[in-house]
């Protein structure tokens, strides 16, 4: 373990108005009730906790303003792909000796250019009465209307040329979908700090007498009496983590990133004809070792350590310079070496915590956190805000799993070796076993007639694998009903943890498939309003029966009891 392995900072006392952001536990133990076969609680809207009060809800006004000048490059470096049309119709034009072509590819050039000019014109944005409100178009008007108090991220990207100009590109996000609600691009640093001020740095407070509320000045310079006391004050910033150089290269060993990389390059080789008859030298190098299996050996160690030089630059990249700052209720991500990311999840919207430990991350004692939030996260590979976000805290020691949770989730004492879990039906072991000697059968059948007589091996060697398979399965799979939601934990190679909790349940469902019923099985599954995939769902299978629908009916009230506190 490096010595620089404990970059959490001291506790610090919270505050009252943090712990009253906390839903009253309710006591787990409930007497069943009778369940209904095989649905579900009804689903509820993510933002119906949140919107009922007021959340950086802005009591001044930002007038119209205007993108940086330099939005008008960066518009058109973004539209890059469109200008392809225009290229092919130039060289096709210039092919046939035909001026028409290459006219035909200017006026799109030119077309698309003057576009892209007319919206760096005319796209302004403006703060008004609560909404972020932005204006676009000339002949054809367009006004976007963004309720402030929708607003969830305001995430940073910054790429070379960006961080050159003093500029960055602005992706908003609300809950209402996987995409950014609106792109500005792009902004002055100065310009996206006035931005998130008035977005999430002022709060209101509502005034002890009437007397006491100030006098605001609104757009038209007249000054009226308002009804809350407007209050900037210094928000508490705390940085939780710190992500240092070699983290990041046990990451990328661990990683099976670069598997892409060199699937794309060997892909290109023969996409272009590469001619490896000419490159028999390397071969013959290679054969210099010994015969041809150990030349296939070498050759197959080469591409392994190419894998993963790859995940070590990928992740270097991506996440060179990580931290981690917790700024009110309000985690904030920043990193990237060329390009800089800076991603806000406020703690609120966080649906599902995961955690992965790979085998190569278990020997090395580090694991990797991963968030779901209600809307805005968009797919894993997308763009480098969700990407980051997907990746919540890439690499960590083990050890300091369990404070960061804390900070996720305010108020949560995880202790994984103290958790009480509930294992799987007793019968699992054997009904895997008897999946495998089936898939075992099957196998060699199959080997025998493609390959006779050793393709049969086939099967012969996947029988042991299988059973080895049956019992860790059977010992992997665990589920825990705690105080705050629900816990789950699988996997052999890759153990992965992930937890809920109960006002962030969307729909509970009790299933039994034909094997289940001959087995006495069902399995509990939850579903919540995340926007991204965490690499892990809470799909329990393998319950006994009885129990299943015991703890169907028990969820169900405790997701409808918490659903009303949290109202």
């Amino acid at each position: 373990m490096p010595s620089d392995s404990t970059p959490i900072a001291p506790e610090n006392s919270e505050s009252n108005s943090e712990s009253s952001l906390e839903p009253q536990i309710v006591d787990p133990i409930i007497p069943t009730a009778e369940v209904v076969s095989e649905y579900v609680s009804s689903p509820v809207d993510p933002t119906a906790t949140e919107t009922e009060t007021p959340h950086h809800f802005p009591a001044t006004t930002i007038t119209a303003k205007r993108l940086h000048p330099t939005s008008f490059f960066f518009n058109a470096i973004s539209h890059i792909r469109s200008y392809i049309v225009p290229f092919v119709l130039a060289l096709f034009g210039a092919a046939q000796d035909e001026m028409f072509w290459q006219y035909l590819a200017a006026i799109i050039l030119v077309g698309s250019l003057v576009s892209n000019f007319i919206q760096y014109l005319t796209l302004n944005y403006s703060i008004t009465n609560g909404d972020l409100i932005l204006k676009q178009g000339i002949f054809f008007k367009r006004i976007r209307t963004i309720p402030v108090r929708r607003i969830q991220n305001v995430d940073l990207i910054q790429n070379v040329l960006h961080r050159m100009m003093g500029v960055a590109e602005v992706r908003i996000e609300t809950a209402s979908g996987t995409e950014a609600e609106a792109v500005l691009r792009v902004l002055s640093l100065s310009e996206v700090g006035v931005l998130r001020l008035e977005l999430f740095g002022s709060e209101l407070k509502p005034a002890t007498k009437a007397s006491d509320a100030p006098q605001l000045v609104g757009s038209n310079g007249e000054r009226s009496d308002a009804p809350h006391e407007l209050r900037k004050e210094p928000t508490e910033s705390r940085e939780l983590l710190r992500i240092p150089l070699s983290w990041l290269a046990y990451a990328g060993l661990a990683s099976d990133r670069g598997m892409l990389i060199v699937g794309v390059a060997i892909g290109a080789l023969f996409q272009f004809n590469f001619d490896w008859a000419n490159y028999k030298n390397i071969w013959k190098v290679l054969f210099q070792f010994g015969d041809s299996w150990i030349a296939i050996g070498l050759t197959i160690a080469a591409v392994l350590l190419a894998m993963r030089l790859f995940s070590v630059v990928w992740f270097i990249l991506r996440f060179h310079g990580y931290r981690l700052t917790r700024i009110g209720d309000d985690l904030r991500i920043s990193c990237g070496l060329l390009t800089k990311v800076s991603a806000t999840i406020p703690r609120q919207r966080i649906q599902f915590i995961s955690v992965h430990r790979s085998l190569v991350l278990r020997w090395m004692g580090f694991a990797t956190i991963r968030i779901e939030t209600a809307g805005g996260g968009g797919k894993e590979g997308g763009d480098s805000a969700a990407t980051t976000r997907a990746w919540f805290v890439p690499v960590v020691p083990v050890e300091l799993v369990p404070a960061l949770l804390g900070e996720l989730r305010p108020g949560l004492d995880w202790d994984e070796q103290q958790q009480t879990w509930q294992p799987v039906s007793p019968g699992t072991g054997r009904r895997l076993m008897r999946t495998g000697i089936v898939m075992s059968i099957a196998l060699t059948l199959i080997g025998l007639v493609v390959y006779r007589p050793w393709g049969g091996l086939v099967g012969v060697v996947w029988l042991p694998f299988s059973m080895w398979l049956a019992v860790r399965t059977s010992r992997a799979v665990r589920y825990a009903r705690t105080e705050f939601g629900m816990a789950y934990r699988s996997g052999i190679m890759t153990r992965k943890l992930s937890m809920t909790f109960y006002e962030r349940i969307q729909s509970l469902k009790f299933s039994q498939s034909p094997f289940d019923r001959s087995w006495k099985m069902a399995s509990l599954s939850v579903d919540t309003a995340a926007a991204g995939p965490a690499g892990h769902l809470i799909q329990v299978p393998y319950l006994e029966e009885e129990f299943a629908r015991e703890e169907f009916e028990r969820l169900r009230q405790l997701v409808a009891q918490h659903r009303l506190v949290w109202k």
